[in-house]
């Protein structure tokens, strides 16, 4: 009795990816079926729904080498490792879960058992051919079954279930410069260079992408004055053979930038990273030592569609906690919702209880706190969280090994696993998904775009636009009505000779104020201190920022009053007080021949002092590039 084709495909679409390669060889129409995109998707949902009995956890596990180089070499010649008997070293390797209910009689006990441990051998002969010497892999981020792989020379993608690598090529736009770069090198100081790198799928175009950035540089005027360079970023296709520049103008706000630092997931079409906000200007006694003054730990999203980054603040109750190191966070999924764990330490010997916070369905940046985890053995309290599954809380605790907490009994189990990065583990989804060539793309990946994000999605003018907006609050000085209408004619013929949109002349007291509600942030404002000021104009300055591309500097004076402003909203640092005059991506040419423009249409402005008298408080969308979003909400004034 022949079995029909529809229920041969219902039964190859449950089986691993190491099965499914080995039947391709059973004939061309397997072989076809197996590498039908349709068939990809539809393995890889499955592989995503039986997350619910299966769990798989790709992590670098530490081993204890058990016999000698050259005596495993015999038994594995694909083996690249160089770690010497009774040596430990780390492993990359897959964890596989397995739910055992029928095994006990209490619905909520610990019921998850480690069924399968798969070590992932990086064959030698892919490493010599990469022309990178034998170092460790690190996990940079992982999607829909592909992993990518990172070392000090190199960036890798691999499918690990079966068995597939690709070396990532180098770009060639992004800065390096040595930490003991020579301070006189190109007339700047420049300080070390971070690079950060995510991975995700975009679900528009089909395509994996790697996404890597530069974190900060600093540059140093004539006058000594530091300023953190603009981010760069720059973009890989899977299956392309190069590399492509993007836009970063939505991490910088008017008087700060964000910065992505730990990539923490991608999902939806999004990639995550925990990122802080730093002020543009940095002064001297912010930068001994290669330190910074952060104005807050926030979430960065990368839109792999529209290669967009933004910035989503977390919720306000943490707020105490934003602004200094004692908070740990860990982003994950539950529910189909972006959620993360929160850790808050206090100065007491213990921290405080975890808790776990999900985006709220509309996509607003608004977020509700899911449930708190207050065990009261000292080894829950000192382990950190990492994923859900179901009742189950997979957590590191304080001796780096993987253990189980049960959100309802509260009881570990400890799995005999050590790792030493924990920051790496990742939930895994077995797939089939090629990195090799362009045979990768999708039909329809249901676990990475569900209909439920249709109402996170609008269509303009036949393209995909986000409905996601997070809003700040930014205080505002404004000049009086006579000198506003003097900067506003210079204004006018700076836009008419490089374009940008309409600005109303202000100056920003308090640039950026996330993690805070309308009410919150007006009741700040109404009780703010309100002193006269009277300002000056320093000189013209330019800058290669998008805001403050072309501005007026004021004197300190002002700066000193806008501590006061900062101070009182629960900040630690200020931002010198500048005065836009043009919004715009300008080159070096084009900034010096604006900076010119100016003195030509007021020559005496740099000479120019007024009196502030009012104060204006403003909700911003730092998305909307044509500032007609940005209101004002508040003033107060005399």
């Amino acid at each position: 009795m022949k079995m029909g084709q529809d229920m041969l495909v219902k039964i190859l679409l449950t089986l691993p990816p190491k099965t499914l390669m080995r039947f391709k060889c059973v004939s061309k129409w397997w072989f076809a079926l197996i590498n039908n995109p349709g068939f990809v998707s539809k393995h890889l949902s499955n592989s995503a729904n039986n997350n619910l009995t299966t769990l798989h956890v790709f992590l670098a596990r530490l081993v204890v080498q058990r016999q000698h180089k050259e005596e495993e070499e015999e038994e594995n010649p694909k083996c690249n490792s160089t770690t010497k008997k009774g040596e430990t070293e780390e492993v990359l390797s897959i964890l596989e879960f397995c739910r055992d209910d029928d095994n006990t009689d209490d619905e909520h006990s610990n019921s998850c058992s480690l069924v399968g441990v798969q070590d992932i051998i990086i064959p030698q002969s892919f490493i010599q051919n990469i022309g990178v010497p034998e170092q460790p892999f690190g996990i940079q981020g992982h999607c829909n079954g592909i992993v990518l792989l990172s070392s000090e020379d190199s960036l890798v993608l691999c499918n690990p279930g079966i068995g597939e690598f690709i070396r990532i090529p180098d770009e060639p736009y992004l800065p390096m410069w040595a930490l003991d770069q020579p301070d006189d090198h190109d007339g700047q100081e420049h300080m070390e260079t971070g690079f950060h790198t995510g991975f995700g799928y975009d679900p528009v175009s089909n395509e994996y992408k790697v996404v890597t950035f530069t974190t900060y540089f600093q540059e140093v005027d004539e006058d000594c004055r530091t300023f953190l360079s603009r981010h760069k970023a720059v973009v890989y296709t899977m299956g392309c053979d190069f590399w492509e520049e993007i836009n970063t103008d939505s991490l910088e706000t008017e008087t700060t930038l964000f910065w992505p630092k730990y990539f923490q997931m991608s999902f939806k079409g999004m990639c995550y990273w925990l990122g802080i906000e730093q002020d543009k200007e940095l002064f001297p006694f912010d930068s001994v030592g290669h330190r910074f003054h952060a104005n807050g730990t926030l979430i960065i999203s990368f839109d792999t569609s529209r290669e967009v980054f933004h910035g989503i603040p977390l919720p306000s109750e943490l707020q105490q906690f934003v602004r200094s190191d004692h908070l740990y966070l860990k982003l994950t999924v539950w529910n189909e919702s972006v959620a993360f764990f929160a850790l808050a330490v206090n100065d007491r010997q213990y921290p405080e209880p975890y808790e776990m916070w999900v985006m709220d369905d509309d996509f607003k940046g608004a977020w509700t706190k899911h449930f708190t985890i207050e065990g009261t053995d000292d080894q829950i309290r000192r382990s950190k969280p990492l994923a859900l599954w179901g009742d189950e809380c997979l957590m590191v605790d304080s001796h780096q090994h993987v253990v189980f907490f049960n959100l309802c009994t509260k009881k570990l189990k400890h799995i005999p696993i050590e790792t030493e990065d924990k920051d790496s583990i990742i939930v895994y989804v077995n797939s089939i998904v090629s990195v090799m060539g362009r045979s990768h793309k999708l039909k329809s990946i249901e676990n990475t775009c569900s209909d439920k994000d249709e109402d996170a999605i609008v269509v303009v003018d036949g393209k995909r636009e986000s409905c996601r907006r997070w809003y700040s609050y930014s205080v505002w000085a404004i000049p009086p009505a006579d000198v506003s209408h003097r900067i506003k004619k210079v204004m006018e013929g700076l836009q008419a000779e490089f374009g940008g949109p309409e600005i109303e002349p202000h100056i920003p007291i308090l640039g950026s104020i996330q993690m805070m509600s309308r009410e919150d942030a007006l009741n700040k404002f109404k009780f703010a201190p309100m002193d006269d000021i009277v300002v000056k104009v320093d000189r013209v300055v330019t800058k290669n920022y998008y805001h403050q591309c072309v501005s007026l500097l004021m004197d300190r004076k002002l700066f000193e009053n806008a501590e006061q402003w900062s101070y009182h909203f629960g900040f630690y640092n200020s931002s010198m007080p500048y005065l836009s005059l043009l919004y715009g991506k300008l080159t070096e040419e084009e900034r010096k021949k604006a900076g010119e423009i100016v003195n030509i249409l007021d020559e005496s402005i740099t000479s120019l002092t007024f009196r502030i008298t009012h104060f204006a408080l403003y909700e911003i969308d730092n998305d909307d590039r044509s500032l007609k979003s940005w209101t004002r909400i508040a003033e107060i004034g005399r």
